[in-house]
């Protein structure tokens, strides 16, 4: 899947989503466009952490999000499937989405991320607790820093792009 993120001061903007099927939906964005796109900040803690009901994997299956708008009606099996999986790994989706916690900011340190992840996290067999040591750490502020920074040297009016699964570094 490839999703491309506009940098505009237009408060209509949305994010474009492409399936490899040929399947397309937009996503609005509502933080400020100075500010990395919050699904962007779920990238490069997905991208590390690789939570099984993290925005990025459920989205890259089409899982139809209440506020993706599709190109075309979605397949009928997908809403079936979303659904199921919403009845049954609720709070792991609930869990993955608070994962941006982890991120410098909210959190200024491996040790201070690892607490929040024990906070933030029920570990139970179906769904143990992603992984945490201070080289996932590392990977996941460093990929962090990489979309801001490339988000600042975005010109407004420019695209930021990215794939799902990401490429292996």
């Amino acid at each position: 899947m490839q999703a491309r993120f506009p940098k505009a001061n237009d408060r209509h903007r949305t994010a474009a989503l492409a399936w490899p099927d040929g399947y397309t939906a937009t996503v609005p964005q509502h933080q400020h466009f100075t500010r990395l796109p919050h699904d962007l900040e779920h990238y490069a803690v997905d991208a590390v952490l690789r939570p099984r009901c993290g925005f990025w994997e459920l989205a890259a299956a089409m899982a139809p999000f209440s506020d993706f708008t599709p190109g075309r009606p979605w397949p009928r099996e997908r809403e079936e499937w979303f659904r199921r999986a919403k009845r049954d790994h609720r709070d792991e989706m609930v869990e993955a989405e608070r994962l941006t916690g982890l991120l410098p900011g909210t959190s200024p340190s491996f040790d201070a991320a690892r607490r929040a992840l024990r906070r933030m996290w029920t570990d139970r067999p179906t769904s143990p607790r992603p992984e945490l040591t201070p080289v996932i750490y590392e990977q996941m502020v460093q990929l962090h820093t990489q979309l801001q920074s490339a988000w600042r040297a975005l010109p407004e009016g420019g695209w930021l792009s990215v794939r799902w699964p990401p490429s292996p570094s």
